[in-house]
Parts: C-alpha cells; sequence; structure tokens
C-alpha cells in the first residue's frame, strides 16, 4: 500500500505491473471486507510488495556505494504516508462522534492516536479486539490500520538493519548482498516459527501481532535479493509468475482456515513467484532480448486501469473500512448486500481518487519537500503535530463531555448505597408505585462508565496468594479470583462465564454480611461442563475444555459450602435453553453430596442494547421503563428449562427473569439504570440492584 510511485511523474525504472499487482491485492481486500470472500490475504501480500521495494531500492544504492543516510530514508517514506493517514484518521473520528454512542468514543479515539503513532496492531491485541467479530456493535472504523502501524514499524527497522549492515560491508569489504540475504533468512524463520508455536487465549492476538508477520516481510526482501538468480530462461520466469497469479486468485476467493496460520506460505509464496519471474533482469552483452518481454502476467498487470486502480490504492485501502463499519452500524446491520456493497465501494473509489489527486500526489511531487532531508522532516513532523493536536483535542473533548454526562447521572462509586437508589432504584422499582416515580438524574451507568470498563466483576485479587491455589490447574488459576477471607466460615464458589461474573454483584452481596469466602473461577465464552459433552454436540476450544475439567476436579477436591452457576442458556435468535455439560456436571456433584444453586441466563440479543438505549433515552433523566425494548418471549421460554435438573437433590434453582424483563418485554433501562452493558451482558449497576429480590429468592430455593 505504501511505498507508491503513483502520480503524473513516473520515476525512472518505473514498473507498472506493480501497480496491476496492488490492483489485484486491493480487490481481494475489498471482497473480503464487503463480503467475507475468500482469507484476508491481500494486505499481506500489500506487506510483500513494500519490503521487496524497499530492500531491492536499498541494497542497490549500497552495491552501488552510496549508502542513504538513515533519516533521510525513514522521514522519505513517512512524508508520504502520513498525510492521507491522517485525514483518514481526523475525518473518521469525526464521523465517529456524530454517528456511534459516546460509548464507543474513548475506545476509538485510543486507536485513532495509536494510529497516527504506529502502534495500533498492538493497541488491537490489548483491547482484545477481534478482527473477525460479525456484531456491528464490535467493528472499528479505524481497524484495519493495524496494517499500516505495523508497516510503519517495520519502515523504521529495515532501513535501519539494512544500512547498518551497509557500513559494516563498507568498514570490512564484505558484500552487502549475502549479509543482507543471511538476516532476512533468519528474521523468517524466526517470525513463522513464532507464528507456529504462538499460544494465547485470545486467538486473535496473533493477528495483530508483528512478530507473527515479520517473515512475510523479510520473504518479500529474500525474493529482491534472489530474484537476479532465477533462471534467465523466459518460458521458466513465464510459467512461475503465471503460476503465482493461479495461486494467488486461488486463495483470494477460498478460505484457507485460521489466519495467519502455517497456510499462509501458500499464498505468500504465490506473490513472491509473481514478483520473482516479473523482476526485471540485469542487462547482458549477449544482444539477447529482454527476458521481460513477452511476460504474459507482466501484459496483464501493466493493463492501465489496472494501472490507475494500483495508483489509488492506498487512499482506498484507508477510505474504504470506516465507509464499511459505520454504514453496518449505523444501520445495525452484519452484512452487505450485492448492491449495498457496490453502492459503498463506488463511494470509496471515489473519495480515493480525490485524496490521490488532491493530497496525495501533489504532497508527494512537491520538489520542495524532496530536495533536502530537512525539509522531509518539516513535512513529517508537520503532519505527526496536526494528526495529534487533532486526536488530543478530541480526545479532551470526549473526556468533558463524559464527565458532564457523569454529573448530570449523579453517579456514584457506590451504584449499591442507599443515596445511589434514591434517583437510580433498579430492580427496585417493581416494587414501587411507578406513578409516583420522579428521578432527575440521567440513567447509569454512563456512556464513560461503560467505556473505562467499570462495569465488569471482579474480586479483590487473584488466587495465587490463595491457600490450596497450587493444586488449582494452570487454566483455572488464570480466571480466578477470591475475596482474601481468613479464617472463613463458609466457602462459596461461583463458576460459569462471563455472564456468571455479571451476575455476581448480587450473589456476593447476599453474603457481604457473613465470614464467606467467595472465590470467582470463571472463562470467558467456556461452559462448565464442556468437558463432559462430545465434540461433535458442542463447538469448544482446548483450552476451554481443559478449564472445565480442571474446576470440576477442584470443586470436588474442595467440596465447598455453595456452588453458583448459571444452568440455562439464552439465544438471540429463540428462547433459552438447557445449559451443555450442566447436568452431567451436576450428576457428579450430587454424588459428593454438594449443594449447587443454578441461575437462569440473562437474555441475549442480537444488537448492543446499551447502545441501543443510550441512543433513545441516553440523554432523559428519569426514566422508569425505557431504551429499547424485545418481546420477552423472543429470549425466555414459558418456564426455566431445568426440568431434569431440578431431579437432582443437589440442585436449587433461583429465576430473576422478571427483574430483568417485565410486561411481556424485555426493557434496555429499569429504574433508570441500563440494564446491559452490550448485547449479552448485565451491567455492574443493574446486579447491584438484584441484590435484595436474588438474597430473597435464594433463602426460598435452600429453604431458609
Amino acid at each position: 500500500m505504501a511505498d507508491n510511485p503513483a502520480g503524473p511523474k513516473r520515476k525512472t525504472g518505473f514498473r507498472p505491473e506493480i501497480q496491476g499487482l496492488r490492483a489485484i491485492c486491493m480487490m481481494q481486500v475489498l471482497l473480503y471486507h464487503a463480503w467475507h470472500v475468500g482469507s484476508p490475504i491481500g494486505v499481506d501480500a500489500f506487506i510483500m510488495i513494500s519490503a521487496y521495494l524497499l530492500t531491492g531500492s536499498l541494497v542497490r544504492r549500497i552495491e552501488k556505494g552510496q549508502i542513504p543516510g538513515l533519516i533521510d530514508r525513514w522521514t522519505q517514506l513517512f512524508k508520504r504516508l502520513l498525510p492521507p493517514l491522517v485525514v483518514t484518521v481526523m475525518g473518521t473520528l469525526g464521523l465517529v462522534l456524530v454517528l456511534l454512542p459516546p460509548a464507543r468514543w474513548p475506545e476509538l479515539v485510543e486507536q485513532g492516536i495509536a494510529s497516527v503513532l504506529y502502534f495500533q496492531n498492538w493497541l488491537l491485541a490489548a483491547q482484545s479486539v477481534d478482527y473477525y467479530a460479525v456484531d456491528p456493535s464490535h467493528l472499528s472504523p479505524l481497524m484495519h490500520l493495524w496494517s499500516m502501524s505495523m508497516q510503519g514499524q517495520v519502515f523504521l527497522l529495515w532501513p535501519l538493519l539494512i544500512i547498518g549492515l551497509g557500513w559494516l560491508s563498507k568498514k570490512y569489504g564484505w558484500r552487502i548482498r549475502p549479509l543482507v540475504i543471511t538476516l532476512m533468512t533468519l528474521i523468517t524463520v524466526a517470525s513463522f516459527t513464532w507464528m507456529m508455536i504462538y499460544r494465547n487465549p485470545r486467538p486473535t492476538d496473533i493477528y495483530f501481532d508483528t512478530r507473527s508477520r515479520l517473515w512475510e516481510f523479510a520473504l518479500g526482501s529474500l525474493v529482491a535479493l534472489l530474484a537476479i538468480w532465477l533462471p534467465k530462461v523466459a518460458w521458466v520466469r513465464n510459467l512461475v509468475s503465471v503460476v503465482g497469479v493461479g495461486v494467488l486468485v486461488l486463495f483470494a476467493l477460498v478460505k484457507i482456515g485460521a489466519y495467519p496460520g502455517p497456510f499462509a506460505i501458500l499464498p505468500m509464496a504465490a506473490t513472491a513467484f509473481i514478483l520473482a519471474g516479473t523482476a526485471p533482469v540485469p542487462v547482458t552483452k549477449t544482444g539477447k532480448k529482454d527476458l521481460r518481454q513477452g511476460n504474459p502476467v507482466i501484459w496483464f498487470l501493466s493493463f492501465k486501469p489496472l494501472v490507475r486502480f494500483g495508483d489509488v490504492s492506498y487512499a482506498l485501502y484507508l477510505v474504504h473500512w470506516p465507509i464499511i463499519a459505520l454504514y453496518l452500524q449505523v444501520l445495525g446491520k452484519e452484512h452487505l448486500g450485492i448492491f449495498e456493497g457496490l453502492f459503498l465501494l463506488t463511494v470509496s473509489v471515489g473519495l480515493a481518487i480525490l485524496m490521490t489527486d488532491l493530497l496525495d500526489d501533489p504532497l508527494r511531487n512537491w520538489s520542495w519537500a524532496n530536495r533536502k532531508t530537512v525539509n522531509k522532516s518539516i513535512m513529517v513532523a508537520v503532519s505527526l503535530t496536526v494528526g495529534l493536536l487533532g486526536t488530543f483535542g478530541i480526545r479532551h473533548q470526549v473526556n468533558s463531555y463524559l464527565a458532564q454526562q457523569a454529573s448530570a447521572a449523579g453517579s456514584s462509586n457506590d451504584a449499591a448505597g442507599e443515596e445511589a437508589f434514591k434517583e437510580h432504584p433498579g430492580a427496585h422499582i417493581f416494587e414501587m408505585d411507578l406513578k409516583d416515580q420522579k428521578f432527575s438524574a440521567l440513567p447509569i451507568p454512563t456512556a464513560g462508565d461503560v467505556a473505562d470498563g467499570k462495569q465488569w466483576y471482579g474480586l479483590d485479587e487473584g488466587c495465587a496468594q490463595m491457600p490450596g491455589h497450587e493444586n488449582m490447574g494452570a487454566e483455572v488459576l488464570k480466571g480466578c479470583s477470591w475475596n482474601k477471607t481468613q479464617n472463613p466460615e463458609k466457602k462459596v464458589l461461583l463458576v460459569g462465564d462471563s455472564h456468571m461474573e455479571q451476575f455476581a454483584p448480587a450473589i456476593v452481596g447476599a453474603f457481604e454480611k457473613d465470614k464467606t469466602q467467595m472465590q470467582l473461577l470463571l472463562k470467558g465464552g467456556c461452559e462448565y461442563g464442556a468437558h463432559l459433552v462430545p465434540e461433535d454436540e458442542l463447538e469448544a476450544e482446548p483450552e476451554c475444555r481443559q478449564w472445565s475439567e480442571e474446576v470440576h476436579q477442584w470443586i470436588k477436591s474442595q467440596k465447598p459450602d455453595l456452588v453458583f452457576l448459571i444452568s440455562t442458556k439464552s439465544h438471540p435468535d429463540g428462547p433459552d435453553t438447557e445449559r451443555p455439560g450442566v447436568l452431567p456436571a451436576l450428576r457428579e456433584l450430587d454424588e459428593e453430596g454438594l449443594k449447587v444453586v443454578g441461575l437462569r441466563d440473562n437474555p441475549r440479543f442480537a444488537f448492543n442494547m446499551y447502545d441501543c438505549s443510550s441512543a433513545r433515552d441516553g440523554e432523559q433523566p428519569g426514566v422508569t421503563l425505557g431504551g429499547c425494548f424485545y418481546p420477552v418471549n423472543k429470549v425466555y421460554a414459558p418456564q426455566m428449562p431445568d426440568q431434569k435438573l431440578r431431579e437432582l437433590s443437589a440442585y436449587h434453582a433461583v429465576d430473576l427473569s422478571d427483574q430483568i424483563c417485565a410486561g411481556g418485554t424485555c426493557p434496555g433501562i429499569v429504574g433508570n439504570r441500563f440494564v446491559y452493558l452490550d448485547d449479552n451482558h448485565l451491567t455492574v449497576d443493574y446486579a447491584l440492584s438484584l441484590r435484595k429480590s436474588f438474597q430473597q429468592r435464594l433463602g426460598q430455593a435452600l429453604g431458609e
């Protein structure tokens, strides 16, 4: 995408087939982002092309005895990259403030800052962004800039390494090409090995890890250095490049499993074949014709419309995804139709042409900016200044707005305190006469509380210091927290996924006056009992099954006084059902004589209930029942679906569905408190308001 010699002024040695190859890669990116066609290989091919051009240029200059200045090379690269990037980031953030709910603003502003500073890929990993998420409420319109950040990091590293080797070669009389080949081979092997052995509970982390893609940059560099040794036989080079195009197109249209992964070597090898087969052949004195003449791939990729499309590929990459992502989020859609996609891509191409012709090309070909290193440095400094002043200015405005909103909501650190319930009764509203209720504050939690993670629950600390933790499995220890109670009179375990995590405030509150050791054993997206369900009946990661088995053994060994779990499972497209794996797990706990309390799951929706409710009533003070509403019969069965579980003496049920949904609907706001954090999690603030009703029903269930 970068290092693109597009524009009216073509340099000597311009290779139109490279622009045509960029065009093919860009088409694949558009197909994948618009309609999920194939695998996301287009970006990786861009990565190879940029490294191929950068390395070849640097090594050829060093071989001629002209070692480039490091600062000059850096500024030459970034004076091209930064202006379009800054315009894209600022324009996208402006649209975000207009079109998306305030809860999304802080996260996206931070991504904008990280994009301008070229570390966005690491930020996305830290934010646990799921690149493959289809839920429109989770899409980031800046997410695609991870590749630009990774490319920027390599554009800092590669010149440093190659120019450094250039000085060593000059000092000791070594040949530069073998030195760089050796270095790039080592990087390729190390990076590919890292990609293969990397293990993390969050699988998308590998997607944003620069270390897992350095081999692609290094492979492009190796092609630039080794292509001169490809047999100087026309039909061999033609065949290599034709095979490369065929394989690249194939993998652009079909999915190849986990990506990046081992199969990524195939489309990358195809790109390498194209670059090698179309590479210029050193001029000889034999009088033979140019071996590139007659190459069908060069002829095809040099087609003028393709070359023009390649000219705007950088700008098109920048602008197309914000348009698609914002469209999907505003309309709440998961996929684009054919005509919708074609329209949005047409708009994107038009904007890309304008950005290229009015911004990118004029700045790139400005003679003053290309004259001296200091001029290039000024261009980079101005671009960075504009980008950082703009993004930090937006951050300040966002923080001010969220602070004002929190003040208007009367937001308190203690959402369970008596003062908080006066203006924000939450589930207590069901005990009141609604006609007499008037609240002046805005609903809680505010967008700022949601954005900064305050609505995710946890106990005091991890379990590494808890007595007996040495006998706890590694997977269990990762998601374990406790309230550090010494000499407890009672031990209570809460086990399950993130839904149990969000019910925990209500449960913990029921025991706060007792000397009870509370322990949370959690793993997001993982069913307790998964290890007891055949793989063909329940899709679960190996780490999930391991966690489930370790938790199960821990419970049986510790024999707690009470175990809490979610015994049913809600669905976004139908009524709730019995949760897989719970029945066989409870049969074993029943044999151990343990006492288990099963809670009914909270609803799941096909849309972000917080965003929807915030947009409708988030600025309205005193909302009793409001926000967005969803029919209760679409999320809850007429009765709690746990009939088989009730046959076990160990099992006791608590159903709070009527404290979450009421009057035939499930509101997004109850008692001036937002019920949901997103599309399927309760807010901590609302769960705190469930304490009283939960304690009453727990006593009834246990016969106390």
